[in-house]
């Protein structure tokens, strides 16, 4: 671990959420320096960020602590490497659980002339709460490398009412234009804030961000009611977009709330690149509650898919319990289409990823190697994080491993596991059994560095990924 690193988390301690975003500088000898952070709680929100340091380890096997001197909590991290330039991290002590990102800046992109870092098409997820609602804010915004966002859209998700408006910039056809329009700055350390208005007396969006490279940034909203966090991917550059940009078997993950509480979503659908959804299988958790494997009806009324010029697009599917409705943002485009999306089913504010999945058949050995585990979400009444690092040999077992885990403040270091999997179906699902004698996890094989995961344990709930180490 060294170099600088962009990160954001979001949690909840004694006072209620917190989000925050920030970089620091690892010396490769232990010590933190140059840590910046922007905080976002239920009371205030920083306007200029905290200055502080730190200190970290790292273990043979990847995991490894973080300790902030910033008197906030969490101030102490546990984190695994998937390999030099990111670690997924969780809060790791009694005052709250967090989980996180962070990744290697990439310091060119903002020196010299910092507003260049965002020049382009970028999509967002930007995920958080609305007092006791689920909120989720998706979208794209066009920067023009000058401090200027010239047009975009967002869709808007509050505890399950959804909305769709324009940003507003020099570019957008508002009938209407606001009195300022959606701006940037960007510093020489590679902090910046955005400010995105939109049309129709719609709400105004303010965030703090950390550059990452010239393709992403770690977002947190300096809204303290409006709370959230979140990041930004660079769009395929002057991209046109239409059906045919999805085209093949795409694995999706998804978290939120709706009415029977926290909700999670796993699966694996078939586009045929003309605008039909025609296969798949769905695993939901609803606070504990799985539905595991229900199969995508096929041809059912309704099952399709949208794709505008801009990238952004609809799908419907059905299964057996309930359709799903969403919208989607594609980012980058071809043989590694990704796309932000957001469930807009009345009631229920979830949103997440979906990635496209190996053309190659799926097999045990889709499942080989060491992998960074992390995973969110509760256990019971109480919260739970968990990071970590298993070893699986290709034939079905998972050979060794230890993970550290928050429960609600109580911590569990390093548990040691052992487990098996089964051999991926030709949807990319397979069942990941760790410590247990039962399936705790449906796993999604994208390809052969990530696994999306979703626990299917009754009592729990657990929404994550493995990626492959090194």
């Amino acid at each position: 671990l060294q170099g600088q690193f962009a990160f954001s988390m979001a949690g909840s301690n004694a006072s209620g959420h917190f989000f925050r975003a920030g970089s620091f500088v690892a010396d490769g000898a232990g010590h933190l320096n140059s840590v910046l952070e922007d905080v976002n709680n239920a009371s205030s929100a920083t306007t200029t960020p905290i200055s502080t340091t730190g200190t970290y380890t790292v273990s043979a096997d990847g995991r490894g602590t973080l300790q902030f001197n910033d008197t906030l909590t969490p101030a102490s991290f546990a984190f695994v490497l998937v390999n030099g330039a990111q670690l997924q991290i969780i809060g790791f002590d009694a005052t709250g659980t967090a989980a996180g990102q962070a990744n290697a800046q990439d310091a060119s992109t903002f020196a010299g002339t910092p507003l260049s870092a965002l020049n382009g098409t970028y999509v967002f997820d930007f995920a958080g709460v609305h007092g006791s609602n689920g909120l989720s804010q998706i979208g794209e915004f066009n920067a023009d490398g000058a401090g200027n966002i010239t047009d975009g859209s967002i869709d808007l998700n509050d505890g399950g009412t959804s909305s769709h408006l324009q940003i507003a910039g020099n570019n957008t056809m508002c009938a209407t234009l606001p009195s300022s329009l959606s701006t940037y700055l960007i510093g020489s350390n590679g902090r910046g804030t955005l400010t995105l208005t939109t049309c129709a007396a719609g709400p105004t969006l303010t965030l703090n961000f950390y550059v990452v490279s010239r393709g992403a940034a770690k977002f947190v909203g300096t809204d303290t009611v409006l709370q959230v966090a979140g990041f930004t991917s660079q769009q395929a550059p002057n991209a046109t977009f239409d059906v045919t940009a999805l085209k093949g078997n795409f694995a999706f993950l998804l978290a939120g709330s709706g009415p029977g509480g926290t909700i999670a979503t796993a699966g694996s659908f078939f586009a045929d690149g003309s605008g039909h959804l025609t296969s798949g299988v769905v695993d939901e958790n609803v606070a504990g509650v799985p539905a595991p494997g229900l199969p995508i009806l096929p041809n059912a009324t309704g099952d399709n898919y949208t794709v505008a010029s801009n990238g952004r697009g609809t799908a419907t599917f059905t299964t057996a319990g309930r359709t799903y409705t969403f919208v989607i943002y594609l980012g980058p485009a071809g043989s590694n289409t990704t796309a932000v999306f957001q469930e807009t089913d009345s009631g229920i504010t979830s949103d997440g990823l979906f990635a496209l999945q190996q053309s190659a058949p799926f097999t045990l050995a889709s499942i080989h190697g060491n992998y960074a585990i992390e995973t969110s979400g509760i256990s019971g009444a109480s919260l739970q994080v968990s990071t970590g690092q298993i070893g699986a040999n290709g034939a079905g077992t998972v050979t060794s491993g230890n993970i550290d885990i928050n429960t609600g403040g109580t911590l569990t270091a390093g548990q040691a596991v052992t487990g098996s999997y089964s051999a991926p179906a030709a949807t990319g699902r397979a069942t990941l059994t760790l410590n247990s004698g039962a399936p705790n996890y449906a796993a999604y094989v994208v390809n052969s560095i990530q696994v999306y995961i979703l626990g299917i344990q009754p009592g729990q709930l657990a929404v994550g990924a493995l990626l492959r180490q090194f």
